[in-house]
């Protein structure tokens, strides 16, 4: 049985903790942590100098309006010239080693390619037992288990790159879909996770339900929920068992399991 199983529901700050911080940044992680969080999920890609940074293309604007979409054609120094609070990884690590050795991290590899620099930036800080790395490729996944045999892998299901989930308009349509998917996952899950050689399912709330938490479990792999922003929601994802839920808010979690 996969370590997670034993836990309580795991509370994932989303991005380090976005509804109390600028996403994906020192400042967010900090926030993540002192919000209670088990883990903070931050999203990873590697610029065109090698550096691994936290960065996601779809998420707002910073404040200069400056919001690059092909971040891995830039470089570090370039970037912060404009974006002077990005993070690198490397940063972002030896922030939980020094300020929160408790706090894991849950890595989300947006793009796959620079698994070799992800896992050597991993393997430098010596905290591959509290890393876990999601992804849709399981290429990209296989790849890193390979390299890191420590990583606790996840793989992210379903694969939103265009962020349809999210855009207002489009809701109706992508709930239709959502809910075939939920029908059909739990005959999908085990060659998903197969495939990737993962050991963590992490699904949007929207496909969890009893039968593929239960699938999951029977094969000793844990269930993450994404994204969870509303009591409603965190009551149905943990009503159907899932083992940890990322949140924009991980007070959420807390407040709803007190009694």
């Amino acid at each position: 049985m996969h370590r997670l199983l034993d836990c309580r529901p795991l509370a994932i700050g989303h991005r380090g903790a976005a509804a109390l911080a600028p996403e994906n940044t020192l400042q967010a992680i900090a926030a993540g942590v002192e919000a209670g969080a088990d883990l903070v999920e931050v999203d990873v890609v590697a610029l065109a100098d090698g550096t691994i940074v936290l960065h996601h293309a779809r998420g707002p604007a910073r404040e200069n309006g400056f919001r690059p979409s092909r971040p891995e054609r830039l470089r570090l120094a370039e970037l912060r010239r404009v974006v002077p609070e990005l993070a690198t990884l490397d940063e972002a690590l030896a922030f939980l080693r020094e300020r929160s050795p408790q706090t894991g991290i849950h890595l989300d590899v947006k793009k796959p390619g620079y698994e070799s620099e992800l896992a050597h930036v991993i393997r430098r800080h010596r905290l591959p037992t509290s890393v876990i790395v999601s992804s849709c490729s399981a290429a990209s996944l296989r790849r890193l288990g390979r390299l890191e045999p420590g990583l606790t892998l996840a793989r992210t299901y379903p694969c939103d790159r265009l962020g349809l989930v999210g855009r207002s308009p489009l809701r109706p349509a992508a709930a239709g879909g959502a809910a075939l998917a939920r029908r059909l996952l739990p005959l999908r899950v085990e060659s998903l996770l197969r495939a990737a050689r993962a050991r963590v399912a992490c699904l949007h709330h929207s496909v969890v339900s009893p039968a593929v938490v239960s699938r999951c479990h029977a094969q000793g792999v844990a269930v993450l929920a994404w994204t969870v922003n509303d009591e409603r929601t965190l009551k149905r994802v943990l009503g159907a068992g899932v083992d940890g839920v990322v949140m924009d808010d991980p007070r959420l979690l807390r407040g709803t399991l007190a009694p």
